[in-house]
């Protein structure tokens, strides 16, 4: 943020995307500073730039050399990274996001047609209808740009996919798999589902500095109140495995941060192999749960070293991973990595 902090405190916010070599962008301005100064008392107005700070700061110099007053409501931000663009999925500029006190993108369109009378409405009427919340974001004031978001869209019919950066995390799974991921439930099939739908979701955080871990607990919570799940903790005996690494030399040596960034992924490589880049055996573990449900997966290390797996576990004819017996085979064939059956005590995390 440059130079000023908002209170966002039980305020509506609303983010303008902008450039300074954006003529429509500068055409704006004295129409979103007008809206600044009319309602600064329940609406904060942030603008975004994804330009260098020396360019947006020359920029506002020369305009409140006209006129000092000026931007005097308006809080300028930098995503130099584009990070914030991207996840908010920005296709055109000047775009405004409008978002409620608590959370709730209520809309989106060009900057220039955000007026009073819909403002007004907004304001009279908020509370008293219900909400689109399956598209919801969350604003902090304490990253890197001083920004940071949560996006959660329904994604009906897509396909799983997981992509972790320094400072961002995109997941698209079904609420059965992303809401224990994002409550650090250990490995996800230690969790017990009772009526709770199969929807496919988009959880899609930026965190500027801040680590991404410290927003899961809040997307978590977001998506509990937006669908009405409640969740409790019971103790059941279950059967379960214990990964083991027999030989050590087996195991592939993660390698470095692929060339767009991304410093962890899994996908279906070809009709054959399932690719985890960068994955510790931990986290390979609930992989391992998500494939075989409801199988539960325990990990004999307590080391966070990462590697590559290329695991050819896939069927070709069916296009699913085989049978489980088989999956053991393959994996103390190509990873030296042997499973043990024994029965536990567990704590099973209950979503209703």
């Amino acid at each position: 943020m440059l130079d000023k902090q908002p209170d966002l405190t039980n305020k509506f916010v609303v983010i303008d995307f902008w450039a300074t070599w954006c003529i429509p962008c500068i055409q704006s301005f004295p129409h979103l500073n007008g809206l600044a100064d009319k309602y600064q008392s329940k609406i904060v107005f942030l603008t975004i730039s994804d330009e260098k700070e020396s360019i947006v700061r020359n920029f506002l110099q020369r305009v409140k050399l006209e006129d000092s007053s000026t931007f005097k409501n308006v809080y300028f931000g930098l995503d130099t990274r584009s990070e914030i663009n991207i996840g908010f999925g920005v296709k055109y500029i000047p775009t405004y996001f409008l978002i409620s006190p608590d959370n709730i993108i209520l809309s989106t369109g060009n900057s220039a047609e955000l007026n009073e009378s819909y403002l007004d409405s907004v304001i009279a009427n908020y509370g008293t209808s219900s909400s689109n919340k399956r598209q919801t974001i969350a604003i902090r004031p304490d990253s890197v740009e001083k920004v940071s978001s949560i996006q959660i869209t329904s994604q009906p019919g897509s396909t799983r996919n997981l992509r972790i950066k320094e400072n961002s995390l995109l997941i698209r799974d079904t609420l059965r798999h992303i809401l224990p991921y994002l409550d650090g439930v250990r490995l996800a099939n230690r969790v017990r589902w009772e009526g709770i739908p199969k929807d496919m979701i988009e959880v899609n955080i930026y965190s500027g500095k801040a680590p991404v871990s410290s927003l899961k607990e809040v997307a978590h919570d977001m998506i509990m109140k937006s669908y009405g799940i409640h969740k409790k903790v019971v103790v059941e005996k279950k059967f379960v495995w214990t990964m083991k690494v027999k030989d050590k030399s087996k195991l592939q040596d993660s390698t470095t941060i692929s060339e767009d960034g991304v410093m962890k992924r899994n996908m279906l490589l070809n009709d054959s192999i399932y690719q985890c880049d960068n994955f510790s055996l931990q986290e390979l573990g609930g992989l391992i749960e998500n494939f075989y449900f409801p199988t539960i997966i325990y990990v004999n290390t307590l080391s966070n070293k990462s590697y590559d797996w290329n695991l050819k576990i896939i069927n070709k004819k069916t296009k699913q991973a085989v049978d489980f017996d088989r999956f053991r085979e393959v994996m103390l064939r190509d990873f030296g990595i042997e499973f043990n059956k024994s029965v536990k005590k567990e704590k099973i995390t209950v979503y209703y």
